[in-house]
């Protein structure tokens, strides 16, 4: 069941329409800025003139996300030759019928064997692939994090890692120590996996964004900030089916 609440709360500051996102689970006030429009998701009982005070403080920084968003990712097709990615490297559909498993070809090609059934073929095509994109991503996951957080913080461990199906993340890491991950990260670049497991094994340590978490990222990654940058521009097209 949902903690957010729906309704049409919204706050207008200058040109800018806010939608009010309020969730018994949040803690904390924040800010995201999509092609869905900007929302404040916030704590359930949190007053509106405290969203507004917060929102004013980043009004600039709004309204500049806002002009600068990437152009929205056409949707896939998964059809016979559609090109799809695994860590940054793309590869071409080959559907076939039958039962096996999904395989990567020696020409490139990502083979896929589909059950005809009541469905459409693109939706068990789509949840083939998924199903396989998630093996795949804990595959690379649990090793990298595995060697990160030997290099990183030897003296923690964690409790479990997972993938998700998340609508706004990337990653997360909970007080107990478990570590989730977005799937469709596995479709980004090798760099960008990387950056994302160092960003998550950090919050072990400083379970914050301070100037301590930031440094504990560079020490690993020195060029962090080009693969946030990647994010934010190309992120929404690992969403695109």
């Amino acid at each position: 069941m949902s903690a957010e609440t729906n309704s049409t709360e919204t706050i207008q500051l200058e040109e800018l329409i806010i939608e009010v996102v309020r969730s018994t689970r949040r803690k904390r006030l924040s800010i995201e800025v999509g092609h869905g429009g900007i929302k404040a998701r916030v704590p359930q009982t949190m007053r509106q003139s405290t969203i507004t005070k917060f929102a004013k403080t980043k009004l600039n920084w709004i309204r500049k996300s806002y002009l600068n968003l990437p152009p929205k990712a056409k949707p896939l097709e998964l059809t016979q030759g559609t090109l799809v990615s695994v860590l940054g490297v793309d590869y071409t559909l080959d559907i076939h019928s039958g039962r096996s498993k999904i395989t990567i070809g020696p020409e490139g090609n990502l083979v896929i064997p589909i059950v005809e059934s009541h469905l459409p073929r693109e939706v068990s095509i789509k949840r083939k692939l998924t199903t396989w994109y998630k093996k795949v991503a804990l595959q690379h996951l649990e090793l990298r994090v595995k060697n990160r957080l030997a290099a990183m913080l030897p003296e923690h461990s964690i409790t479990g890692i997972r993938v998700r199906d998340y609508k706004r993340r990337w990653g997360s890491c909970d007080h107990k120590g478990e570590l989730s991950f977005n799937w469709r990260i596995v479709m980004a670049p090798e760099e960008i996996l990387d950056y994302v497991v160092i960003h998550e094994i950090a919050h072990l340590k400083e379970f914050n964004h301070s100037k301590r978490f930031w440094k504990l990222v560079a020490e690993q990654m020195p060029n962090w900030k080009e693969q946030h940058d990647w994010l934010n521009q190309h992120g929404a097209e690992l969403y695109r089916f």
